[in-house]
């Protein structure tokens, strides 16, 4: 059996976390034998057996795991198909999945591993959400780390991408020319992204393969997961512990819950790749400070300027206590939505929504309400709302179900659902100005 011993994280030793992502986060591994299994299957049986060659059906357990997970799918169909006496070349990167190359069985694959996903969805495994959650309230910094390529789509249909702060994937990997695990490449890499000493960084993986690299890789604290009675070789290739399940690890360091600081606001750069982001932002507390009175509360000069640089690049939508009217005089761009009233009132370009006597209305309904009127309820779009009161917690609620990213303002922290949190307006402005400036 797994060690049943708890370990504790902690920050006076460990700075980051790097999660590798089917196995531990995801239970896709399924998935992905399942659709080996019928890409060689199938390149078996139509293919002319040459002198020495074995066509017998892939294993889609024991062949997966000795020769496949954990694996850049190249690599693994190469080693398999050695086994099989059967010899392809490599070929190019843009094979079609016709070919018959490695490439163009890995395209094969692909497109029955992403057939069975959006079928399917993504199953995950509770403990790992509880504690990515959990690290990242406490601070720590996340990273996922996968060998498929099919890192972002599973990300965005678990509702997960927002909770990690950066990823390096097959197709990274591919970009870069780092080298499959058991080499640590894809591992170091990530950890200098988050910009975290390997030292000071703790690895969670399933795959043996996985787990070897992280111990070459000289990392922290070495987590295997043990989903297949692999508790031996696990430890032999240099886990430092081995669980069946991640509700056994606990975290310490909490007598300040709440989200980890955004200190760095190119954090939010990799989210942004690829996806359809929009804006929305609370006004007093976050934009203008809190005043003794309503109307001292006033828009300064330089906010004004990052805030209408923001509306080059995405949607903005302005979601205030404050009436319509009141909200669009003090703000005084045209070209942002204007959510008063908490949300029931809603004006703006091509948008107009009055005033309902919906009793269950709130920041978050109209958060919602406003992604489907903005064309923004794909998997694809991305939502980033920023607010500093407890009205603001129905959003970051929302925003998780969504995979979307919600920011505290706060100088204290405190428990709730924000991914990250910022200190005061001048971090608002920071940010709005490095998300102004980011290419479109």
């Amino acid at each position: 059996m797994p060690n049943t011993a708890p370990v504790t994280f902690s920050r006076e030793w460990l700075d980051a976390v790097l999660f590798e992502l089917d196995g531990v986060i995801a239970h896709t591994a399924q998935l992905h034998a399942a659709a080996w299994k019928a890409t060689f299957d199938d390149y078996l049986r139509e293919r002319n057996a040459g002198e020495g060659e074995d066509h017998s059906p892939f294993d889609a357990e024991r062949d997966y795991r000795r020769y496949i997970h954990g694996k850049k799918r190249i690599k693994g169909a190469l080693q398999f198909l050695a086994t099989r006496g059967i010899q392809l070349p490599e070929g190019d990167l843009d094979d079609p999945p016709e070919h018959e190359t490695l490439h163009g069985l890995g395209k094969r694959k692909d497109q029955r591993f992403q057939a069975a996903l959006e079928a399917h969805g993504v199953e995950l495994y509770p403990c790992a959400v509880d504690l990515l959650r959990g690290l990242r309230a406490a601070g720590f910094r996340t990273g996922a780390v996968t060998a498929s390529k099919n890192c972002e789509l599973m990300l965005q249909q678990a509702g997960l991408a927002a909770l990690f702060d950066e990823r390096v994937d097959g197709v990274e990997a591919e970009r870069l020319g780092l080298a499959s695990k058991p080499d640590p490449d894809i591992l170091l890499e990530a950890a200098a992204r988050l910009r975290c000493d390997p030292a000071r960084t703790a690895v969670i993986e399933d795959a043996v393969a996985g787990v070897r690299a992280a111990h070459r890789g000289h990392f922290g604290l070495v987590i295997g997961v043990d989903r297949d009675d692999q508790q031996d070789i696990l430890t032999e290739e240099g886990a430092d512990l081995v669980v069946d399940h991640l509700c056994r690890l606990a975290i310490g360091d909490q007598h300040a819950p709440g989200p980890p600081l955004l200190a760095d606001p190119s954090l939010l750069s990799c989210q942004l790749a690829n996806r359809r982001p929009a804006l929305f932002i609370d006004y007093d507390g976050t934009l203008a400070p809190i005043a003794e009175s309503p109307e001292e509360a006033q828009l300064d000069a330089p906010m004004r300027a990052v805030l209408r640089a923001v509306t080059e690049r995405m949607p903005v939508v302005m979601v205030s206590g404050r009436d319509l009217v009141e909200l669009r005089a003090l703000v005084g761009l045209d070209a942002i939505v204007y959510a008063g009233s908490h949300g029931v009132e809603i004006a703006g370009p091509g948008l107009q929504r009055e005033q309902h006597p919906e009793i269950d209305w709130n920041k978050g309904r109209a958060v919602t309400w406003l992604m489907q009127r903005l064309d923004l309820a794909g998997a694809d779009a991305l939502p980033i709302y920023i607010g500093d009161d407890e009205t603001s917690d129905d959003v970051f609620r929302t925003l998780l179900d969504l995979g979307g990213i919600g920011i505290l303002v706060t100088e204290a922290p405190r428990p709730g659902s924000a991914v990250f949190r910022l200190r005061d307006g001048e971090g608002v402005r920071a940010l709005l100005a490095h998300i102004g400036a980011l290419p479109r």
